[in-house]
């Protein structure tokens, strides 16, 4: 199963995808662009005659007075297929059978994703994993993996932003920001919503690893452009009917984008072994 996130709704018409991921105002946190609950509505009906599926982003943080508007939401946009979503109040919102945990960090070990699964529907595994690790959930029936894409790696309620223009005194005006961290060179694109999102440096992605792992596979396209992303669904498609990974590989290294493979073969604490750790 192929899902892409819509960062344009003229998406529906273009690309060949099993389903979409889609955001809306007050609930949704990881995609980057939202629509108005009637848009995506519309958006849904669409989706549902040309057979395909809706996965709604619900993964926002919620506070105590933001579930009696996130219920409405949610009861008003109840034809969706799936509710993606971390924040564990959803749980009592959705049924089960319509809830898609989306781990981020959260999922790190087969225990961990046993648990969980047993609650949900599909659980997106965390993408900081190695591929021995993303192998080792691919065993496991009801795995999602995100495919190609960023993520938020620093989520905040609070205005950061325009916080620091107000008290540097310099204007604040709605644009692209970027930070950089004291010791480093990566620029982290940052972004204020109804709070602070700053997100992973370039687009991770898998193209050849794909030959030994789910086939339920999430497309994040962020702020790519319109033409950039209708190429890069393509390819993903083509990869899948054909299995030709390589050729895939191959396409996403040529991208006129900063792409990597994430910590896929980075060795950590965990993977040098015990002896290098004294």
């Amino acid at each position: 199963m192929l899902i892409v996130e819509v960062n344009d709704l003229k998406l529906l018409k273009c690309i060949d995808t099993d389903g979409f991921l889609i955001g809306t105002d007050k609930i949704s946190s990881e995609v980057f662009v939202k629509f108005p609950k009637e848009k995506v509505l519309e958006f849904v009906k669409e989706v549902h005659q040309n057979k395909k599926i809706v996965i709604l982003d619900a993964t926002n943080i919620f506070h105590d007075q933001d579930l009696a508007e996130t219920k409405e939401i949610l009861d008003y946009l109840n034809e969706v297929d799936f509710v993606m979503y971390n924040d564990l109040a959803i749980m009592n919102m959705v049924p089960i059978e319509k809830r898609i945990y989306y781990s981020t960090t959260y999922v790190t070990n087969l225990y961990d994703f046993d648990i969980v699964k047993e609650e949900n529907t599909y659980v997106v595994v965390s993408p900081e994993l190695s591929f021995e690790e993303l192998k080792a959930f691919n065993q496991k029936d009801g795995s999602f993996i995100i495919g190609f894409g960023t993520w938020e790696i620093f989520h905040s309620r609070r205005r950061l932003l325009s916080n620091y223009f107000k008290y540097r005194k310099t204007d604040y005006f709605n644009g692209r920001y970027h930070i950089i961290e004291e010791f480093r060179n990566e620029m982290y694109p940052i972004v204020e919503d109804e709070g602070t999102k700053i997100y992973l440096n370039g687009y991770y992605y898998l193209a050849s690893e794909l030959k030994e792992l789910s086939k339920n596979i999430l497309l994040k396209t962020f702020d790519l452009e319109y033409e950039n992303v209708v190429k890069i669904v393509h390819a993903y498609n083509e990869a899948i009917i054909n299995g030709d990974y390589e050729k895939l590989e191959k396409i996403i290294k040529e991208f006129p984008i900063d792409t990597n493979k994430g910590l896929l073969y980075e060795e950590s604490i965990l993977t040098k072994g015990v002896k290098e750790r004294g």
